[in-house]
């Protein structure tokens, strides 16, 4: 299943079903309008179009969007008007064939895949195997993470190999760097699913073969679709030939812990980050030390359904001058509190002055207009920030650093679509 449509006037009658679709690896389309220009070309369609059934609709702008969608029949969410009785469906059932075409999709993935994962020793196999997962990465539109492994102990790499290709999916890659690095490589994986198995396979493999989990240090590169193989393969490249910029931040956590928590001994307000859907979530919280664990209180109502969801959240640190990952101990909704804990330092995605970096999941189509011409430029937006965006374009452009210009795209948190506009310029090109 890759798309599905859902047509609303109310989100909240539908928040069930969009979390259910969201376990799928499925496009999620949001719409409060038929006409809301969603196009597919003639290979897509859309799977599932449903129609929440407060929607007011007419039977012929049915019949146009379904034709121009390429999509099956529209299905409408508990419907008891006559006229459209064809289309009903209940949300029982709908949430029964979301789940069963989900199942069919696992088993049928499943049969496809190896008996065991593969281990490459050959650089240039490797790198072939990744061109060509990369380019399923950007057909499918999957994730795609690579976990680089470098350690620093007296045991053979053939014994660490061994272990972690009967630790992960038959569909998965190993690639023998050198005597001391490895890589593990990770379809159909985003950056938390990898930080997750590589946390927890390194602690087992420490314990099975007796030495400090400081010692095996990691390092997680995820495909962003607007890159090409070649580029992946360079930022892996990079990584390798220089110091991993992730190195088990769990353990190095008992240098600097004292001077975190001496940091908000006393209550703070400070803002907090979650990715959610190819978005930066941000808002206000207050943060206290308390009894040996940081307490966020005051959270706002949507950041707390993400931190739920994702058991995670961000902050900056500016004593140890860091971005802080802390997991999610205990979550209390009813009074907007929660208890944090397994504090790590991650890239700097999030700096001191509250930019906080994000790359787009999803397609989002940006228009430049060229002040000095009737020019417009279509692209796509890369990375937004809380200060300043980033753009994608396949096309040679005439863009110059410091050129004014005016931009426009829209952008959908929650339930509403916003417009964006600005006069700015080009920071650089």
């Amino acid at each position: 299943m890759k798309n599905i449509i859902f047509v609303y006037d109310n989100l909240e009658k539908i928040e069930d079903l969009i979390e259910i679709s969201s376990n799928t690896s499925a496009n999620i389309i949001l719409t409060k309008s038929l006409q809301s220009g969603i196009k597919f070309n003639k290979r897509e369609k859309a799977d599932l179009f449903i129609i929440d059934s407060s929607f007011h609709f007419s039977e012929n702008k049915i019949e146009l969007l379904k034709e121009h969608l390429n999509c099956i029949k529209p299905l409408i969410i508990e419907n008891k008007i006559d006229e459209f009785k064809d289309f009903f469906i209940s949300k029982k059932k709908l949430i029964a064939n979301i789940r069963k075409s989900t199942k069919i999709l696992d088993e049928n993935q499943k049969k496809s895949f190896r008996k065991t994962p593969v281990v490459f020793r050959s650089e240039a196999k490797f790198k072939n195997e990744i061109k060509a997962e990369v380019r399923r990465a950007k057909r499918y539109r999957y994730p795609l993470s690579v976990v680089l492994f470098k350690y620093e102990l007296e045991k053979d790499i053939d014994d660490l190999i061994e272990y972690f290709s009967g630790k992960v999916r038959e569909f998965d890659y190993l690639w023998v760097i050198s005597e001391n690095k490895f890589a593990m490589v990770l379809p159909h994986t985003a950056w938390n699913g990898a930080q997750i198995l590589s946390n927890r396979l390194v602690k087992h493999v420490s314990e099975k073969y007796n030495f400090k989990i400081c010692a095996l240090k990691n390092q997680i590169l995820s495909f962003k679709r607007v890159e090409n193989d070649e580029t992946f393969i360079f930022q892996i490249d990079h990584a390798i030939d220089n110091e991993f910029r992730e190195i088990n931040r769990e353990i190095d956590f008992y240098v600097w812990k004292d001077e975190l928590f001496n940091e908000f001994a006393e209550a703070k307000t400070i803002r907090i980050f979650n990715r959610y859907k190819g978005m930066l979530v941000s808002h206000d919280a207050d943060i206290i030390y308390i009894n040996g664990s940081l307490h966020l209180h005051n959270i706002r109502a949507i950041q707390q359904n993400i931190i739920d969801k994702e058991k995670v959240t961000y902050f900056y640190s500016s004593s140890i001058d860091k971005t802080i990952r802390a997991g999610i101990e205990s979550l209390h909704k009813e009074n907007r509190h929660a208890v944090l804990s397994s504090y790590e330092i991650v890239d700097p995605v999030f700096t001191k002055t509250n930019i906080a970096k994000l790359s787009i999941e999803e397609d989002i189509d940006v228009f430049i207009y060229l002040d000095d011409s009737d020019e417009v430029i279509k692209t796509k937006l890369y990375e937004l920030s809380l200060d300043d965006l980033t753009v994608f374009s396949e096309t040679q452009t005439h863009l110059q650093e410091n050129q004014a210009i005016y931009i426009e795209f829209r952008i959908s948190i929650r339930d509403k679509i916003y417009k964006i506009e600005s006069n700015s310029h080009i920071l650089q090109v």
